[in-house]
């Protein structure tokens, strides 16, 4: 589960900005099932971030996704590789000589682990491309594992392998030590702390959920199709009484490459039918691509990426959840969540500020205000990331909707119309 996530001098980010994950002291007993508690630490499983277009909240999960994507690729760079490299650009300081920096707190296998990553321009004052490490660290339940500074300088902790130790030696200046070693596995808590970013954390930022998940589910666990008919059924859409998957039968040119074969089959493999009663009561079949809503087909998507979350304790980021879907079925996704005894966590940008009635709400209460963060941009366009519980004057009655939208919480566009 992510605990902390701390973002310097990248993208809009300028100044350091702290999102955090852990339960606050406010209302600690409030919900109790929507977090969890593991080595003392009383984990949230969800957040949502909201604020206007071009606040910045995007490039909290792209701090994630990047991350995610340097610890993969950085072992395959070569020495001289030109790589993007996204400082804060609004300030000169910032965009030529300061670095940018990331540190993420997480609990892998019940340990706690603290990485932190720094990486500045290779070369100042000339293109945006091209960057190198100038500090990498990891820590274990608070025991330093490795440190690395500026010029591949390493400090180890005495149980350190003597591989380990070697990689560190023949490392490029724009690779990470941990991506390297991890996948020799030779350094157990190397290998758990990178599985963790490899196989736990999921980041999606292009808006498009792939229908593999409920594919692979449906195909592979019994379960699943009583798990999926149950919400589709709660989610009230169309009266769907079945759903089926197919495979399809194709016929490639013997001379197609296979891994062209192989990207096509990934989405057209197979074929989803649905079925709804008639007015007759006959069960009618619908062709799922061609006569369901967007809202249906991201909504059944969606549940394939929630059976996964919840049973193998995943962390997904996603950007703008809302997409396609009516605030009521972004409830139920939440709400599952938070009902499952789980260890997994949904984080997600968006724009559908209908979810803060569900906050200090007598009646209907899904989230906790500890769950609720905005971001905002600062007169210097740079981005302020807040939790609702760092607002003052937020009582426990009041409406947060209604102060949303009367500007109490700052985090509204400011649109002008002439």
């Amino acid at each position: 589960m992510l605990i902390e996530l701390k973002v310097k001098n990248f993208m809009s980010f300028k100044e350091e900005t702290i999102f955090s994950m852990e339960r606050s002291s406010i209302d600690k007993d409030k919900l109790i099932n929507n977090f969890t508690k593991i080595n003392e630490l009383n984990i949230l499983k969800s957040s949502i971030i909201l604020g206007a277009n071009a606040s910045g909240k995007s490039n909290l999960l792209l701090a994630l996704d990047f991350i995610k994507w340097l610890l993969k690729s950085s072992r395959t760079f070569e020495k001289k590789q030109k790589i993007k490299y996204f400082p804060f650009k609004l300030d000169s300081n910032y965009r030529e000589e300061k670095p940018i920096s990331f540190q993420i707190k997480f609990i892998s296998n019940n340990n706690i682990y603290a990485y932190d990553i720094s990486l500045r321009k290779n070369i100042k004052k000339t293109s945006e491309y091209g960057f190198k490490i100038i500090s990498e660290k990891l820590e274990k339940n608070n025991v330093l594992i490795y440190n690395r500074r500026e010029k591949n300088k390493f400090e180890f902790n005495p149980s350190v392998s003597d591989e380990t130790r070697i990689t560190s030696t023949i490392l490029y200046e724009n690779a990470l030590l941990l991506s390297t070693s991890a996948i020799k596995k030779t350094e157990k808590s190397l290998e758990e702390a990178y599985q963790w970013f490899d196989e736990i954390l999921e980041v999606n930022m292009g808006g498009l959920l792939s229908k593999e998940a409920t594919i692979d589910n449906y195909n592979k666990n019994p379960k699943f199709k009583t798990y999926l008919m149950n919400y589709l059924k709660k989610a009230d859409l169309g009266n769907i009484t079945d759903l089926k998957i197919k495979k399809r039968k194709f016929t490639f040119p013997k001379d197609l490459p296979e891994d062209i074969i192989q990207e096509f089959l990934k989405e057209n493999k197979y074929i989803i039918e649905t079925y709804h009663l008639d007015e007759k009561k006959e069960n009618i079949k619908f062709d799922f691509d061609m006569e369901e809503s967007n809202g249906t087909k991201k909504f059944t998507y969606l549940l394939g990426y929630i059976y996964n979350l919840i049973n193998q304790n995943k962390v997904l980021i996603i950007d703008e959840l809302e997409n396609g879907l009516h605030p009521e079925l972004l409830k139920l996704i939440f709400q599952i969540i938070h009902k499952t005894d789980c260890k997994a966590q949904l984080i997600s940008t968006t724009h559908s500020y209908s979810l803060l009635q569900y906050v200090n709400s007598d009646n209907d209460e899904v989230f906790r205000r500890d769950q609720i963060w905005f971001a905002r941009k600062k007169k210097d366009m740079s981005t302020q990331l807040y939790s609702l519980v760092n607002i003052g004057g937020i009582r426990k009655d009041l409406r947060i909707w209604k102060a949303y939208f009367e500007g109490r919480l700052e985090a509204f566009p400011n649109i002008k119309f002439e």
